[in-house]
Parts: C-alpha cells; structure tokens; sequence
C-alpha cells in the first residue's frame, strides 16, 4: 500500500553499483500496452468489493476526525498516492521539520480482516526484530514513526516516505536494461528477501507492487500479512484471509492450504524476477513458456535451468529452509 527502500546483501565495503543508467533509458522505446504487464494487486482485496462501495463511492476522504487529530499532531497530509488492501494511502509532511512521510489510513474499522491486517502491520513495522532497526544492517522494511486507532477519527499509522518506484514501473521506465544489470537487480531483490527470513520474518505477500526500488536500493512495503517464518512460534498466528497477489502466488497460497513457507516466498520472488528479465507476467505466460521466454530475453541457458525454473517451481509440502 505504501512507497518504501532496502539495501540487500551487499559487502560492508563494497560500493554499490548501477542499476540502470541514462543511455539506456534514453534510446529504449516504451512498452507498447501497459496494460499487458499490470500487477492487479490481492485478489478479494480490492477496495470497492472489500468495502461494499460502488464504483462513484469516494473512497479517498478523509474524515475531520481523522485531519484534526493529524493536524494536532503536526502532520498535514498532501495528496492520495495509493490504494491499498484495506485503506489509502497518502504523502503527507511533517510541520516541524518539513519532511515528507507515508500515511496509511484504514477505511472500513468495522472489517475484523481489515483490522486484523492493519493492527499486524502496526506490530512487524514496530518490531526491533526487523532487519535494519539496529546495527549496520540496512533497513528493509519503512520506518516506523507512530499508529493511531482512536475513535472516532480512522486508524491510521505515519511511516517513512520512500521516494521511488515500485517494481513494475520502475521496470517499465527503464525497458533498455541490460540482461546483466537485470539479472543484478534480481540478485538484489532475493538478497533483500533474505534478510528479511534470516529474521525469522515472512512477508507473504510478494509482488510487484510490494517491492520498491529507490535508487540502487530495493525496499519492501505492505506487512500487513508478514508473519513468523518458525513453525510454532507462539505469536505467528495466520490470518484467516490473507491478501493473495494472483501474478505471483503459488497454488497452495491461492487456495489458502497454507499460511505460508520461505518456499511460498521463494516462488512468489522468482516471479517477480521472471517479470524483471523477460517484461512478461509469469501467469500469463504459463509454465509451459517460461523457458522459451527467459531464453529469448537472453537469459543465459545455466541460470535458466539451474536456478531460475527451479525457482519458479511450485513449493511441494517440505519447508525450505532458504532461497540462494
């Protein structure tokens, strides 16, 4: 629902490289219907049907309550930059300092899904276990600065503003990418993902929107589904709807047989990446193409077999214990 960073698995002293540059940019020409490589977003979890709104319902205002108890706290809100899961968000600014920050505001309090998941993205994105919080680690998750859920104004939490794209778009606006830097750029997302599981954190709900590029840094967004990646850590309790992103979740995830495994997230993350190298929704294409098109974009033959495709493979019933 947000725009977020994250550095993923570089050396301390390793200086980080381009992902793209303007040459390549420049002469690239755009793609030709945007409409072919759309992410939709969490299947059941679009706004108008989670909220029983029709189509000229306004779905982005704000209550007084909500502006009021904003505004006494010193954070003026600028304009609507998304719609998420459950509610909108918006870049709002800091009256002390001027700095810009996130701010997502839950619509519907009387949805116990939609508060479910807004209360658990309150407690990951408030955790000190996140990778980043402490230490040199760089952050993966937005900064966490405060959450309100006082009635009567509407829940809502204030996180950092992250300047960038997410993956989808920040792909599309550098369609000249080299397959090198593409295959970097993959390389950092699976690191970024990484870290996050080293925390014995999962995210469970990978896709294109949820991935943010700032710069040479990749972030992730939306934990409202995140959970505890140890089975039968005492607070890993699953939801009983969680958002399902059609373009990257595995069967088992469509199908809630599961409430999630690092081999879910590795699955959802190779498609992600399928999308980076080849401009191409992995869904639609289908399993049967998947080698033909990472082969036609140039993707070299042994990382095609040896560890893209099993990337991509649907996660059996055992749990993996890792994604590299």
């Amino acid at each position: 629902m947000t725009r977020q960073k994250a550095d993923s698995g570089q050396g301390e002293h390793e200086r980080p490289r381009r992902i793209g540059n303007e040459e390549e940019t420049r002469t690239a020409k755009p793609f030709s219907d945007p409409s072919q490589i759309s992410d939709p977003g969490p299947r059941g979890f679009q706004l108008h049907g989670a909220l029983g709104l029709g189509p000229g319902d306004n779905l982005d205002e704000l209550t007084s309550n909500t502006e009021n108890q904003l505004k006494e706290r010193g954070i003026e809100i600028k304009r609507r930059v998304d719609r998420g899961g459950y509610g909108v968000v918006y870049q709002a600014r800091n009256l002390q300092t001027g700095a810009d920050l996130a701010v997502k505001v839950l619509l519907n309090r009387q949805s116990k899904v939609a508060m479910a998941t807004f209360q658990r993205e309150w407690k990951v994105l408030s955790s000190r276990s996140l990778p980043g919080i402490s230490g040199e680690q760089p952050r993966v998750a937005p900064e966490f600065y405060f959450g309100d859920d006082r009635q009567p104004a509407q829940p809502y939490l204030a996180l950092e503003w992250i300047d960038g794209q997410n993956l989808e778009r920040w792909i599309e606006s550098h369609p000249g990418l080299s397959i090198p830097k593409r295959l970097y750029l993959c390389e950092r997302i699976f690191a970024t993902y990484a870290q996050l599981h080293a925390s014995n954190l999962l995210h469970r709900d990978v896709s294109l929107r949820n991935i943010m590029i700032q710069g040479s840094r990749v972030r992730l967004i939306d934990f409202g589904s995140a959970c505890r990646k140890q089975t039968g850590y005492m607070s890993q309790q699953s939801l009983s709807q969680v958002p399902v992103t059609p373009a990257t979740a595995s069967e088992r995830m469509m199908s809630q047989a599961t409430r999630g495994t690092v081999a879910d997230e590795v699955h959802a993350i190779a498609k992600c990446c399928f999308f980076v190298l080849t401009n191409q929704l992995a869904h639609k294409v289908g399993p049967q193409h998947w080698r033909e098109c990472l082969l036609q974009a140039k993707v070299p033959r042994r990382l095609v077999d040896m560890t893209i495709l099993p990337r991509m493979a649907e996660p059996n019933c055992q749990e993996s214990t890792g994604i590299l």
